[in-house]
C-alpha cells in the first residue's frame, strides 16, 4: 500500500467520524471542498492487446458555487480562506467528484509498473486534455481537503493558451477539482466539457508507439469525456448590447425555502412575482424576502462606455449559483462607412473651391479625422447649422457629424488638384480641375522604328517631330527623353528660330512649334518628351527600332604607300596609329546581342560581341578611285612596277577570338550625307574627284578565328574594317588583342611578287585593341505594369570577372552598392565611382508619368552596359495583353468606384480612362468615377476603341 492510499484511507476515517478535516463550525470561513462523494475513472493497461482503457469513459457532474464538508452542493457561495491551497475555487462554481485511479494499484498487476514493463523504465503515464470549454480550469487536488503534500491545488489543466495541456499521472488515486469562474457563467445550467486523451508517452510527454515491422505505429492511448453542468442560479448574459439602454435578465425560479433577496452592482434592480410571473412587483434595489417558487428577474443600464461589461449580482442566500446579470455593450466602431465628395472641373484657377458635405455613419466611438496637404476640413455637429473653423491638423469626429473640405485650385489651367480625407482608416478625395480659355487640340505624330542610338553608332540621330499650331499665348518649356528641344516659327513655317531648351520662353498664338530628341539608345525603348505651353502638355513619343550599325567615325586610317626607292609598300601611320608610344589603344565596346537588324549584312556582329571601328586602310595618294583609271594612286602605282601584281594585305597572326569584317561608309553601306538624321543610307561620292566609290560584300569576314582567309586584296580604295571579339573570349579586364598583318605585292592568287633583285615588297604591322574594363555580362530584369512616378528598384547584381576596381556610372537612374552581399547597402547615387569584384549593386529609377511609357536606366561597369527597363501602366482599362478590357475589367473598376482600396496602385491608373482626349485616347482624372466604369464596360461589349 502507498502512503498516498493510506492518507486516502486515513481522512476518510476522520470524516466517517465527523472530524471533517480542517472544516470547523465555528471558523468564518466556508468548509474545504471534500472529494465525497467521489467518482473514480479506473484506468488499466492490457500488454496483450498494447491497449490502455478507462472505465467509465464518459460522465458528467453538476458544478457548484458551495459544498458542504461531504462535498455535496449547498446554498450560497463559498469564501476559501486565502491562506488554504483551495482558495483558488473562490468566485468559482466548481466540482470535486472525479479522480484518476488504478483499480489494481495495490496487486502485483498495477498499471505504472505494466506499462514500464512494455516500453521500458523511462515510460510514464500521461493525460492530455485535447479540447475543454472556455473558463473551465482543473487543479490537482489529494485528501479530503485537498492537502497534498506538496504543491497542491496546481493548475493542471487550463483552458487559457499558456496554460498547461499535458499532465504526468503517477499511477495513483489522485482527485481533481474543476472549476469555473463566475465570469465564463453566462446562462443558468450552462454545460462544460473536456476531452482527455490517456497515453504512454517519455518523460517530457511524446508519446511512445509500438514498433511493428520496423514502423513506430501502434499507439496505446485511448480518451474520455468528461463534464459537468453549471448551477441554475445565472442570469443569461447579453453581448453587443447599445450603450446607456435598459436591459431585462431572464427568469429565475427560486425552489427552496422562504429567504432574503437583495441586489448589488450599478444601478441593478429586481422584480419578483409570485403568481408564476403574470403579474410582477415594482422595480427596486431594496433588500427584501423571496418564498418558495417565487420567480425574480434583474435589471440594469448598459455602460455608456463602448466595449464595456457591467455586472448586477442578486443574492439568494439559499440558491446554487452566482446570481450575477451581466451586460456587455457593443465594441468601439471608429471605421465609418465610406463616404466621398463631388468632383468639381472648370473652376476658376488660385479659387478656394470648397466640397459637398458628407455625413459620418457607421461608428460609435469618436474617430480619427486627418487631410492630406493643401487641404482643410471643418466639421458641423447639429446637421450643418453651424460650423467649426477650417483646419488641417488631425483630430476626431463623432458619428453622425458633418464634414466639408476645401482646397485652393491650381494657378494654371486644365490642371486637376486633389486632397484627401481620411476618417478612422477611410478616405474620401475631393478632385478639383481648373479650367481652360481655349480647349486644346494639339498632339504629335508618335515616330516608331528610330534608329537606337547606341555608343558606336557615331554622332546622335536625333528625330524631329511634326509642327504643331499653337492655339493660345502661353509659356513654353520641354521636359522628358534624350537631349530634347525645341523650335518656333513665327512665320507659318519659312524660318525656324535655332533648336533650343530655353529659347523663346514664350510662344503667341498662331505660332507653329516642333520638339527634337535624340532616340533611346537601346532598340525597341519608346521615349516620351513633354512639350509644355502654359498648362497644356503636348506629348511626343519616339519608339526605336534595330540599332544603326558602327559609324567608322572617329577614324585612324593607315596610310599605304610605295617607296620607289626601297622598292616597297611602307605604312605610314599618320593618323596617330596607337603602335605609337603614348597613344591610346582604340577600345572594343560590348553590344548586347539582338541589337542589329538580322536582316542587314552588320547582323554578323549581333550576337552578342565587343567591337571597334577605328582602324581602316587608305591610299597615301588621297586618289580614293579605283586605282587603274587615277593616273597617281597607289593601285596605278603598283601596277606599273610589278604588271599584273596587286596590293595583299596577309594577316600573320592574332589574338584568339579576334574577327575582322570589311565594312565602309559611315554605316558600312555605303556612307551617308544628307541621311545623317534618320539613317538612311545615301549616294557617296569622292570628295576630290566626285568619282562614285563602289562597295561590295560588306561586312563580309576577311580575317578571323573563326575559319575566315588570311590574305586579302585590297583595291586600293578607302576601307574601314570592324573588328570583333565575343563575350567569351574576354577573360580579364581590359584585355589587349593584337593583330599582325604584312602587307605586300602580289599576282592574282596572292603569291607574293619580288623584286627583281629577290628582295620583298612587304612590310609588316602591328594594331593592337583594348578590351572592356569588365568582362563580365549582366542584365536587369525588366518591369511592367508598374504605376505612373513611382520609385522602381531593380533585381540585384554581382559584380564579376574583374581583377581590379572598374568604373561604374549610370544614366537614367540611381545605383547602390553593397560590398557585404547585400547586408548592407550604400546610399542611392547618381555620381560615377568604382566597383569591385563580388560587389553586388542594383539600381531604381522614377517610372514614366505617361501611362504606357518605357524609361531605362543603364548602368555601366567599365565598359559594359545594363539596361533596365520599366513601363508604366497602360491607361486602357485592360488587365490582359490587349488594348480591350473586359467584363471583368468592368466589373473590377465598379468594385473600385465603391472602395478605392480594393485596387492597386497601377489599377488605379489602369482604370482612370475618362475623360477621352480629343484624340480618343485615355486621358484620366486622378479618381475611378462612374464614368470609368460605363466606358471600359462599353469597350468590353465592343463599343468603341481607344
Amino acid at each position: 500500500m502507498n502512503i498516498r492510499s493510506l492518507f486516502v484511507i486515513v481522512t476518510l476515517f476522520m470524516v466517517i467520524l465527523g472530524s471533517g478535516g480542517q472544516a470547523q463550525a465555528a471558523m468564518a470561513y466556508s468548509t474545504p471542498p471534500s472529494w465525497m462523494p467521489m467518482t473514480m475513472l479506473d484506468i488499466s493497461f492490457d500488454a496483450t492487446t498494447n491497449k490502455l482503457a478507462i472505465v467509465p469513459t464518459t460522465f458528467a457532474a453538476p458544478l457548484s458555487t458551495n459544498t458542504n464538508m461531504m462535498g455535496a452542493p449547498t446554498a450560497g457561495i463559498a469564501g476559501f480562506d486565502p491562506a488554504q491551497p483551495y482558495a483558488v475555487l473562490n468566485s468559482t462554481a466548481f466540482s470535486r467528484r472525479f479522480g484518476w485511479n488504478d483499480a489494481n494499484e495495490m496487486t502485483a498487476a498495477a498499471i505504472l509498473p505494466a506499462v514500464q514493463a512494455y516500453y521500458g523504465p523511462n515510460a510514464n503515464i500521461w493525460i492530455q486534455s485535447l479540447s475543454q470549454s472556455p473558463g473551465l480550469n482543473t487543479y490537482q487536488a489529494i485528501g479530503a481537503d485537498g492537502l497534498e503534500m506538496s504543491n497542491t491545488y496546481r493548475l493542471i489543466f487550463g483552458y487559457n493558451t499558456s496554460d498547461p495541456k499535458k499532465w504526468k499521472w503517477d499511477g495513483m488515486m489522485d482527485h481533481n477539482t474543476n472549476a469555473v469562474a463566475f465570469s465564463s457563467l453566462i446562462k443558468p445550467n450552462q454545460f462544460f466539457s473536456a476531452y482527455y486523451k490517456i497515453y504512454v508517452g517519455d518523460a517530457t510527454g511524446n508519446e511512445l508507439l509500438v514498433d511493428k515491422n520496423g514502423v513506430k505505429v501502434a499507439s496505446a492511448a485511448t480518451d474520455t469525456i468528461w463534464g459537468w453542468q453549471g448551477p441554475p442560479f445565472v442570469f443569461t448574459s447579453q453581448t453587443g448590447v447599445a450603450t446607456s439602454t435598459s436591459r431585462e435578465s431572464d427568469v429565475y425560479t427560486h425552489t427552496d425555502a422562504n429567504t432574503t433577496i437583495a441586489i448589488t452592482g450599478g444601478d441593478g434592480e429586481y422584480a419578483i412575482s409570485t403568481d408564476g410571473g403574470t403579474n410582477w412587483s415594482a422595480w427596486t434595489a431594496v433588500a427584501g424576502t423571496i418564498n418558495t417558487n417565487d420567480k425574480v428577474k434583474v435589471r440594469q443600464t448598459s455602460s455608456a462606455a463602448a466595449g464595456t461589461t457591467t455586472t448586477a449580482t442578486l443574492a439568494i442566500p439559499t440558491a446554487n449559483g452566482s446570481g450575477q446579470f451581466r451586460v456587455t455593450t457593443v465594441g468601439s466602431i471608429t471605421t465609418p462607412a465610406a463616404f466621398s465628395f463631388t468632383s468639381q472641373t472648370g473652376v476658376a484657377i488660385s479659387t478656394p473651391i470648397t466640397s459637398s458635405n458628407a455625413t459620418v455613419s457607421g461608428i460609435n466611438a469618436p474617430a480619427s479625422i486627418s487631410i492630406s496637404a493643401g487641404g482643410e476640413y471643418a466639421i458641423s455637429t447639429d446637421g450643418g447649422t453651424n460650423w467649426g473653423s477650417w483646419t488641417s491638423v488631425a483630430g476626431t469626429i463623432a458619428n453622425t457629424n458633418k464634414v466639408k473640405v476645401h482646397l485652393t485650385s491650381s494657378a494654371n489651367e486644365g490642371v486637376t488638384s486633389s486632397t484627401t480625407l481620411t476618417i478612422g482608416g477611410v478616405s474620401g478625395k475631393f478632385v478639383v480641375t481648373t479650367g481652360t480659355s481655349v480647349t486644346p487640340s494639339l498632339s504629335f505624330t508618335p515616330v516608331t522604328n528610330a534608329p537606337a542610338n547606341t555608343s558606336v553608332s557615331g554622332m546622335p540621330f536625333s528625330v524631329t517631330s511634326n509642327a504643331i499650331t499653337v492655339t493660345a499665348d502661353s509659356t513654353i518649356s520641354v521636359a522628358g527623353g534624350i537631349n530634347p528641344d525645341y523650335q518656333v516659327s513665327t512665320d507659318n513655317g519659312v524660318s525656324w528660330s535655332a533648336a533650343s531648351t530655353t529659347t523663346p520662353a514664350t510662344v503667341a498664338t498662331g505660332n507653329l512649334v516642333r520638339v527634337r530628341v535624340v532616340p533611346a539608345t537601346t532598340p525597341f525603348t519608346t521615349s516620351v518628351t513633354n512639350l509644355n505651353l502654359g498648362s497644356f502638355v503636348a506629348s511626343f513619343s519616339v519608339t526605336t527600332g534595330y540599332a544603326n550599325p558602327p559609324s567608322w567615325m572617329p577614324m585612324a586610317m593607315l596610310n599605304v604607300e610605295y617607296d620607289s626607292d626601297t622598292k616597297k609598300l611602307m605604312v605610314q601611320d599618320i593618323n596617330s596609329h596607337p603602335s605609337f608610344p603614348g597613344t591610346t589603344m582604340p577600345a572594343l565596346t560590348y553590344i548586347p546581342a539582338g541589337t542589329y537588324d538580322p536582316t542587314k549584312p552588320w547582323s554578323a556582329i549581333n550576337g552578342g560581341v565587343a567591337i571597334s571601328r577605328q582602324l581602316g586602310w587608305d591610299d597615301s595618294s588621297a586618289l580614293h578611285g579605283s586605282g587603274l583609271t587615277l593616273p597617281g594612286s597607289l593601285p596605278y602605282q603598283v601596277q606599273a612596277m610589278y604588271p599584273g601584281g596587286s596590293i595583299w594585305i596577309e594577316r600573320v597572326s592574332q589574338s584568339h577570338g579576334l574577327e575582322t569584317y570589311f565594312a565602309d561608309g559611315m554605316f558600312g553601306v555605303g556612307g551617308t550625307s544628307s541621311g545623317a538624321l534618320t539613317g538612311t543610307p545615301q549616294p557617296y561620292s569622292n570628295m576630290m574627284t566626285g568619282l562614285p566609290i563602289v562597295y561590295a560584300n560588306n561586312y563580309t569576314g576577311i580575317f578571323g578565328t573563326g575559319g575566315s582567309s588570311t590574305k586579302w586584296k585590297w583595291d586600293g580604295t578607302m576601307i574601314h574594317n570592324v573588328y570583333a571579339v565575343p563575350a567569351a573570349s574576354i577573360t580579364e579586364p581590359n584585355q589587349v588583342f593584337t593583330a599582325t598583318y604584312k602587307v605586300y605585292v602580289g599576282d592574282a592568287t596572292g603569291t607574293e611578287i619580288l623584286n627583281t633583285d629577290g628582295s620583298s615588297t612587304s612590310t609588316t604591322e602591328i594594331w593592337s585593341w583594348k578590351g572592356p574594363a569588365s568582362p563580365f555580362i549582366f542584365s536587369f530584369t525588366g518591369q511592367a505594369d508598374v504605376p505612373t512616378s513611382t520609385s522602381i528598384e531593380s533585381n540585384t547584381i554581382t559584380v564579376a570577372g574583374i581583377a581590379a576596381p572598374a568604373s561604374i556610372s549610370v544614366i537614367g537612374g540611381e545605383y547602390a552598392v553593397s560590398t557585404d552581399s547585400g547586408a548592407n547597402w550604400s546610399v542611392y547615387s547618381k555620381s560615377a565611382a568604382t566597383v569591385s569584384a563580388g560587389n553586388q549593386v542594383k539600381v531604381r529609377q522614377t517610372s514614366s508619368s505617361m501611362p504606357g511609357a518605357t524609361s531605362n536606366t543603364t548602368l555601366t561597369i567599365g565598359t559594359i552596359p545594363g539596361i533596365f527597363s520599366v513601363t508604366a501602366v497602360k491607361r486602357n482599362g485592360s488587365s490582359g495583353t490587349g488594348a480591350a478590357p473586359s467584363i471583368a475589367d468592368a466589373l473590377k473598376t465598379l468594385q473600385g468606384f465603391f472602395d478605392p482600396t480594393k485596387l492597386t496602385p497601377a489599377e488605379k491608373i489602369r482604370y482612370d480612362v475618362a475623360p477621352l482626349a480629343v484624340s480618343g485616347a485615355p486621358q484620366g482624372n486622378d479618381v475611378i468615377d462612374i464614368a470609368d466604369v460605363i466606358l471600359i464596360l462599353r469597350r468590353s461589349i465592343g463599343i468603341g476603341s481607344w
